[in-house]
């Protein structure tokens, strides 16, 4: 079997065997083995709390990024095709994004109280400027040689956005809307931990509290396998198809030759 089939369980494997000597020399409370941690994971699974916390984390970090996406992309558009636009609010990306989501997440519990509106809050306000700028500097990018070629050639506003626009900022829009659901379920967590009555981070808090350190190395487990699951089954196949029109790289041509 060719080696490239077998070393993606490389750098796991590692993890695990470092994972696994540590554990023996370190104090259970601090650092639990991994049959421990995977022993804990079931029983959450059984028990069903597993399933229903992360779907509840899910809803909000899903839902902050769609909101984020919808305000986000129109407005890194109008950065991006204005500079008047850019000089009055172009400050603001900075301004949003340099803010920590502790403070957004304080924000989110004195306006909302502790409901799913905190969590979405912070998602938002997290993934908002991410998807603003990689959408004002793929339009940015955009050659303005070409929109004038397609204008010439009779195309209206609608067919040049779509046929040139679009495409041209594609790539950097789908970045930025995987940025910004990998950073908002980080700071979603956050925020669930720091005043939400549920989710992922309301129980990693809690087993932080009461010394369960077996499901707090469970619950992060569940977190990084979601996010992995999200990254192969979802983003990979969708980029997959989004950008198939591109052209392989010299170095795929020549394995796929070889």
């Amino acid at each position: 079997m060719p080696i490239r089939y077998w070393s993606w369980l490389v750098f796991p494997a590692i993890v695990l065997g470092a994972w696994q000597i540590g554990a023996t020399r370190v104090d259970a409370l601090l650092m639990p083995s991994p049959a421990a941690t995977l022993d804990a994971l079931m029983q959450l699974a059984r028990a069903g709390d597993l399933w229903r916390e992360l779907a509840v984390s899910l809803r909000r970090v899903c839902l902050g990024a769609l909101i984020g996406l919808f305000i986000g992309l129109p407005f890194g558009v109008l950065l991006g095709s204005s500079r008047a636009v850019e000089l009055t609010f172009g400050a603001a990306l900075p301004a949003i994004a340099a803010t920590s989501s502790a403070i957004w997440a304080v924000f989110g519990l004195l306006w909302f109280g502790l409901s799913d509106g905190a969590t979405v809050f912070v998602v938002v306000m997290t993934a908002l400027p991410l998807i603003s700028v990689n959408a004002r500097d793929g339009i940015k990018a955009v050659d303005p040689d070409l929109v004038q070629l397609a204008r010439s050639m009779g195309l209206g506003p609608a067919a040049v956005g779509r046929k040139i626009l679009l495409p041209s900022i594609l790539p950097a829009l789908f970045a930025g809307t995987r940025l910004g659901l990998g950073f908002g379920w980080r700071v979603g967590l956050v925020a669930e931990a720091l005043g939400s009555p549920s989710g992922v981070g309301f129980r990693l808090k809690q087993s932080i509290d009461l010394m369960h350190t077996a499901e707090v190395f469970a619950w992060s487990l569940a977190v990084i396998a979601v996010m992995i699951a999200i990254e192969l089954l979802i983003f990979y196949p969708l980029e997959t198809w989004l950008f198939r029109w591109r052209k392989p790289s010299i170095s795929q041509g020549s394995a796929v030759a070889t």
